[in-house]
């Protein structure tokens, strides 16, 4: 008797364990959600060097150096546009899902650019609808000047 009711009592365990693997009702988190088609307000700067013809001191020959920069960015509108799945893309540079942080609900999407350890990452808090975005992008050397030109745009959502 004893063995019998520890047979049933292991058949039933193990139906219902298998019964709870074999569901497909479960859904999978979307962690886009919040973050794109919306249209918001950004504000931040870009600096960096480009191609210019700055004429430094000790400059003979006028040769096109490279050129620093400082923008400040009021009020730009645009939108997160979704890519598919958990890709979005923003001012044209993919970027993925990489990581949620529970405490300050803080969702992660980031790339790397080829040729640099630059980062470009989108954080968005969930719990308040904020966004920062820092882009990150190196070009040619300026062997004149001693300087990449570069891009870095630092922007946030109010």
């Amino acid at each position: 008797m004893k063995k019998t009711f520890l047979l049933i009592s292991f058949s039933v365990i193990l139906i219902s364990f298998a019964e709870s693997c074999t569901k497909s009702s479960y859904s999978s988190t979307d962690e886009t959600t919040g973050i794109v088609n919306t249209t918001k307000l950004w504000s931040g700067y870009s600096t960096g060097y480009f191609i210019g013809d700055t004429v430094l001191a000790g400059d003979t020959t006028h040769i096109a150096w490279a050129k620093y920069y400082y923008h400040v960015i009021n009020d730009s509108s645009f939108a997160v546009q979704k890519v598919n799945n958990l890709l979005i893309s923003i001012l044209g540079m993919p970027l993925a899902y990489k990581s949620t942080n529970a405490t300050t609900h803080m969702e992660l999407f980031d790339s790397t650019i080829a040729g640099t350890s630059l980062l470009t990452k989108l954080e968005y808090y969930s719990n308040t609808g904020n966004m920062n975005y820092e882009y990150h992008k190196v070009g040619a050397y300026n062997a004149a000047s001693g300087h990449y030109y570069e891009t870095n745009i630092f922007i946030h959502t109010p």
